[in-house]
């Protein structure tokens, strides 16, 4: 009995490791020059994706080549904007300087980059820097350990992160750091949101 559940805690152990959220955030900042290359494996000769960086009346914008013509990729990574030129990926792990990145949550899709480790933003940098956050399918509670919900409106309240505690954030209306003015009131909520579920990301947010 006691081998069996030793067995059972052993396997969830690895089973959640398995499903962890990952090193961090890599984020490609293009210049005039930029291009990105994810490939399938760090042994893949050509990349699956090409991302080139197109400059049209002053603004910038992604040129995206898909290796698979008739089976192109739906790309759905943490967050992107073509208009922007701006993408950022999950990165979950490494093969030396080889890297896997999701391209797509829900339906699992991943590739590789080969990047230096600096590259790699931390999940708790990370979360500081985002705002309007919103649960996906969960509610803001007054404390990590409670089921007592908090009210706000998702428009109205910029919702920032103050603090991390593993799977969960503690996040506060802060009007001062968020860029969109307009939609703000002086004064609003705070309370907990639960941000990881394994490998998923329970939280939508702007950059």
């Amino acid at each position: 009995m006691f081998f069996n559940i030793v067995m059972l805690v052993l396997a969830l152990s690895c089973e959640s490791s398995s499903q962890s959220i990952g090193l961090g955030v890599y984020h490609f900042q293009p210049s005039t020059n930029s291009i990105l290359q994810i490939f399938d494996s760090p042994e893949s000769a050509q990349p699956q994706l090409t991302f080139a960086v197109l400059f049209k009346n002053d603004s910038m914008l992604f040129s995206v080549a898909d290796r698979e013509v008739d089976n192109k990729i739906d790309l759905q990574p943490l967050y992107y904007n073509s208009k922007l030129a701006t993408l950022s990926l999950q990165v979950i792990s490494n093969q030396g300087n080889w890297y896997k990145v999701v391209l797509n949550n829900s339906i699992p899709t991943y590739g590789w980059i080969e990047l230096d480790a600096s590259e790699i933003e931390s999940w708790e940098t990370f979360l500081k820097t985002i705002h309007h956050i919103t649960p996906k399918g969960s509610l803001l509670l007054k404390s990590m350990h409670s089921k007592k919900s908090v009210a706000y409106n998702s428009y109205f309240h910029c919702l920032r992160v103050k603090e991390v505690y593993l799977d969960w954030i503690e996040v506060a209306h802060t009007p001062e750091f968020c860029p969109d003015k307009k939609s703000l009131f002086l004064e609003g909520p705070g309370g907990f949101l639960k941000w990881k579920d394994g490998q998923k990301l329970m939280i939508e947010f702007r950059m």
